[in-house]
């Protein structure tokens, strides 16, 4: 940083240990000069704690404790899902404007970026000069401007070790032989593995890394960028099942059909969340049901 100025650091989202090591490394570069003086603040629970004022003096943590926080699941500050309204934001600048914070750093994806984003607007439209800087995290590799996303790399292995058939000679301490043989072991002949991805279908996509041959599974894979109609699916499994008597598909929870409707149903009263993102899911189990309903499998 190229001034001094008290800090102020959030995360939020959903959590991953990529959250903690980000945060780490931002306390890290904010005390790297002995004669800064800034103070460093972690708020409790993302910008909600921002609103409540509820704080943790970052610069008083001991540093045998961050090394176990950078390799920690969960959020070490804790995490939110508050989507600001206009009033709540000017409330966040006129709250660190009073703590004499410089530069507010938010740790998280799409919505929180988009928080950071507003935050910024306000301040300069109030005139106090902070500087917001938004540092990615989402496992679902979806934000723009990004090469890959912190959190994307575990998340995609984590998801191809989970469908794989085989041995992974990668990582031979902790080999995945998981969907693919379970499948392949049972007289269940079809499985279908919903992966997180609402409009993106990097972690889906990312279960291609387990396939070892052109018989290995996953055989079928669908992301949201391509609408899948009906009846390709069936045309799809059928022709899969014919050459090789079982099936595996990793399909992206945000997966439409052509005319861009999802193939999820709806189980909840709720179909969207705090930020009105519609609630994906249950693809699997409509896709499921219609191949058992027309091809009888």
């Amino acid at each position: 940083m190229s001034r001094t100025g008290n800090v102020v650091i959030a995360q939020g989202g959903g959590p991953t240990p990529v959250i903690n090591a980000s945060l780490y490394g931002i306390v890290r570069e904010a005390t790297r000069n002995p004669g800064n003086g800034c103070e460093i603040w972690g708020a409790r629970n993302g910008i909600v704690g921002v609103l409540q004022d509820r704080w943790i003096d970052l610069r008083s943590i001991d540093k045998e404790f961050w090394k176990q926080i950078t390799g920690s699941p969960g959020a070490a500050l804790g995490s939110c899902r508050k989507r600001l309204s206009a009033e709540d934001t000017v409330k966040v600048v006129s709250v660190l404007r009073r703590k004499d914070v410089q530069y507010f750093f938010y740790i998280g994806g799409n919505d929180s970026m988009d928080t950071v984003l507003k935050m910024s607007r306000v301040s300069q439209e109030l005139h106090y000069d902070l500087v917001c800087c938004g540092i990615p995290k989402t496992i679902d590799n979806d934000l723009p401007c990004t090469d890959h996303c912190p959190g994307f790399g575990s998340a995609a292995r984590y998801i191809a070790q989970s469908a794989a058939e085989e041995k992974n000679d990668v990582d031979n301490e902790n080999p995945a032989a998981d969907l693919g043989m379970d499948v392949r072991s049972l007289p269940t002949p079809v499985s279908i593995l919903e992966v997180m991805g609402r409009d993106t279908g990097w972690l889906t996509a990312a279960t291609a890394l387990a396939r070892r041959n052109s018989e290995g599974a996953p055989h079928l894979i669908y992301v949201p960028e391509v609408p899948l109609t009906r009846d390709r699916f069936l045309n799809d499994v059928h022709h899969v099942y014919s050459r090789f008597g079982w099936v595996v598909v990793t399909v992206s929870e945000g997966v439409r059909n052509d005319k861009g409707e999802s193939w999820g149903g709806v189980n909840n009263e709720r179909t969207s969340d705090d930020f009105g993102h519609r609630l994906p899911g249950d693809v699997a189990t409509t896709l499921a049901n219609l191949i058992t309903s027309e091809l009888g499998l």
